[in-house]
Protein backbone atom coordinates (compact mmCIF):
# COMPACT_ATOMS: atom_id res chain seq x y z
CA UNK A 1 0.00 0.00 0.00
CA UNK A 2 2.80 2.42 0.52
CA UNK A 3 4.43 1.67 -2.78
CA UNK A 4 1.16 2.89 -4.25
CA UNK A 5 0.74 6.02 -2.31
CA UNK A 6 4.47 7.06 -3.06
CA UNK A 7 3.98 6.58 -6.62
CA UNK A 8 0.77 7.92 -6.86
CA UNK A 9 2.34 11.04 -5.00
CA UNK A 10 5.15 11.24 -7.34
CA UNK A 11 3.39 10.89 -10.45
CA UNK A 12 1.01 14.16 -9.28
CA UNK A 13 4.31 15.73 -8.50
CA UNK A 14 6.43 14.73 -11.63
CA UNK A 15 5.39 17.39 -13.63
CA UNK A 16 6.86 20.10 -10.97
CA UNK A 17 9.71 18.21 -10.69
CA UNK A 18 10.24 18.11 -14.64
CA UNK A 19 9.82 21.79 -15.27
CA UNK A 20 12.39 22.34 -12.09
CA UNK A 21 14.61 20.46 -14.01
CA UNK A 22 14.68 21.52 -17.14
CA UNK A 23 14.73 25.72 -15.51
CA UNK A 24 17.91 24.26 -13.86
CA UNK A 25 19.11 22.63 -16.68
CA UNK A 26 18.64 26.16 -18.98
CA UNK A 27 20.40 28.04 -16.19
CA UNK A 28 22.92 25.73 -16.45
CA UNK A 29 23.84 26.14 -19.86
CA UNK A 30 23.18 29.68 -20.03
CA UNK A 31 25.51 30.41 -17.32
CA UNK A 32 28.21 27.69 -18.00
CA UNK A 33 31.12 29.41 -18.99
CA UNK A 34 29.85 33.27 -19.60
CA UNK A 35 32.62 34.80 -18.58
CA UNK A 36 34.85 33.17 -21.11
CA UNK A 37 33.33 34.43 -23.79
CA UNK A 38 35.36 36.22 -26.69
CA UNK A 39 35.39 39.66 -25.64
CA UNK A 40 34.55 41.12 -29.33
CA UNK A 41 31.20 42.49 -29.00
CA UNK A 42 28.79 43.66 -32.40
CA UNK A 43 28.02 47.27 -33.05
CA UNK A 44 24.47 46.89 -31.92
CA UNK A 45 25.70 44.91 -28.13
CA UNK A 46 27.98 47.97 -27.65
CA UNK A 47 25.46 50.57 -28.25
CA UNK A 48 22.62 48.93 -25.25
CA UNK A 49 26.54 48.94 -23.37
CA UNK A 50 26.88 52.51 -23.73
CA UNK A 51 23.56 53.55 -23.35
CA UNK A 52 23.66 51.44 -20.10
CA UNK A 53 26.99 52.92 -19.32
CA UNK A 54 25.71 56.35 -19.80
CA UNK A 55 22.42 56.26 -17.44
CA UNK A 56 24.85 54.38 -14.57
CA UNK A 57 27.20 57.43 -14.76
CA UNK A 58 23.95 59.77 -14.08
CA UNK A 59 22.88 60.86 -17.46
CA UNK A 60 18.94 59.53 -17.11
CA UNK A 61 17.97 61.67 -20.24
CA UNK A 62 18.01 58.46 -22.21
CA UNK A 63 15.52 56.67 -20.37
CA UNK A 64 12.71 59.11 -20.45
CA UNK A 65 13.77 60.08 -24.64
CA UNK A 66 10.62 60.53 -26.50
CA UNK A 67 11.00 57.40 -28.73
CA UNK A 68 11.91 55.01 -26.10
CA UNK A 69 9.81 52.41 -24.93
CA UNK A 70 9.34 51.77 -21.20
CA UNK A 71 10.92 47.96 -22.08
CA UNK A 72 13.95 49.83 -23.19
CA UNK A 73 13.78 52.01 -20.39
CA UNK A 74 13.63 49.48 -17.55
CA UNK A 75 16.09 47.12 -19.77
CA UNK A 76 18.72 49.89 -19.67
CA UNK A 77 17.78 50.93 -15.90
CA UNK A 78 18.87 47.35 -14.62
CA UNK A 79 21.46 47.25 -16.92
CA UNK A 80 23.06 50.14 -15.59
CA UNK A 81 22.25 49.64 -12.16
CA UNK A 82 24.48 45.79 -12.65
CA UNK A 83 26.80 47.45 -14.90
CA UNK A 84 27.17 50.52 -11.44
CA UNK A 85 27.28 47.30 -9.07
CA UNK A 86 29.64 44.91 -11.03
CA UNK A 87 31.22 46.77 -13.81
CA UNK A 88 32.02 44.65 -16.38
CA UNK A 89 29.71 43.31 -19.82
CA UNK A 90 29.68 40.33 -17.80
CA UNK A 91 27.04 41.58 -15.84
CA UNK A 92 25.40 42.16 -18.63
CA UNK A 93 25.68 39.01 -20.67
CA UNK A 94 24.38 37.42 -17.15
CA UNK A 95 21.66 39.79 -16.64
CA UNK A 96 20.59 38.32 -20.49
CA UNK A 97 21.09 34.32 -19.19
CA UNK A 98 18.91 34.85 -16.65
CA UNK A 99 16.23 36.70 -19.00
CA UNK A 100 16.68 33.41 -21.25
CA UNK A 101 15.54 31.10 -18.27
CA UNK A 102 12.41 33.72 -17.43
CA UNK A 103 11.67 33.03 -20.82
CA UNK A 104 11.81 29.10 -20.91
CA UNK A 105 9.75 29.29 -17.97
CA UNK A 106 6.49 31.54 -19.95
CA UNK A 107 7.31 29.50 -22.53
CA UNK A 108 6.04 26.71 -19.94
CA UNK A 109 3.04 28.14 -19.08
CA UNK A 110 1.72 29.24 -22.01
CA UNK A 111 2.02 26.11 -23.39
CA UNK A 112 1.05 24.49 -20.36
CA UNK A 113 -2.39 27.14 -20.55
CA UNK A 114 -2.95 26.50 -23.88
CA UNK A 115 -1.45 22.27 -25.04
CA UNK A 116 -1.33 20.82 -21.70
CA UNK A 117 1.40 19.58 -19.45
CA UNK A 118 3.19 17.51 -21.88
CA UNK A 119 3.07 19.65 -24.34
CA UNK A 120 4.18 22.10 -22.44
CA UNK A 121 7.22 20.13 -20.85
CA UNK A 122 8.68 19.44 -24.40
CA UNK A 123 8.78 23.01 -25.17
CA UNK A 124 10.16 23.87 -22.38
CA UNK A 125 12.76 21.60 -22.60
CA UNK A 126 13.54 22.38 -26.62
CA UNK A 127 14.03 25.83 -25.72
CA UNK A 128 16.08 25.27 -22.73
CA UNK A 129 18.92 23.23 -24.81
CA UNK A 130 18.56 25.00 -28.38
CA UNK A 131 21.77 26.32 -29.61
CA UNK A 132 20.15 29.08 -31.39
CA UNK A 133 18.01 29.97 -27.99
CA UNK A 134 21.57 29.53 -25.73
CA UNK A 135 23.38 31.69 -28.06
CA UNK A 136 21.01 34.35 -27.93
CA UNK A 137 20.90 34.47 -24.35
CA UNK A 138 24.83 34.67 -24.02
CA UNK A 139 24.60 37.92 -26.19
CA UNK A 140 24.19 41.46 -23.86
CA UNK A 141 21.38 42.39 -26.40
CA UNK A 142 17.86 42.27 -25.23
CA UNK A 143 16.51 39.65 -27.58
CA UNK A 144 15.63 37.43 -24.70
CA UNK A 145 12.85 40.25 -24.51
CA UNK A 146 11.47 40.20 -28.09
CA UNK A 147 11.19 36.09 -27.40
CA UNK A 148 9.63 36.72 -24.29
CA UNK A 149 7.14 39.04 -25.85
CA UNK A 150 6.47 36.48 -28.36
CA UNK A 151 5.91 33.81 -26.17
Amino acid sequence: MKKKAAYLALNRRLGSILFVAILALAAFLRMHKLANLPPGISVDEAQWVLNALDVSRGSLGQLFEGGSSIGFAAYIGVSAVLLWLWESIVALRYLNAALGVVMVAGLYFWAKDSFGRRAALLSAFLAAVSPWAITLSRNALPINLALAALV
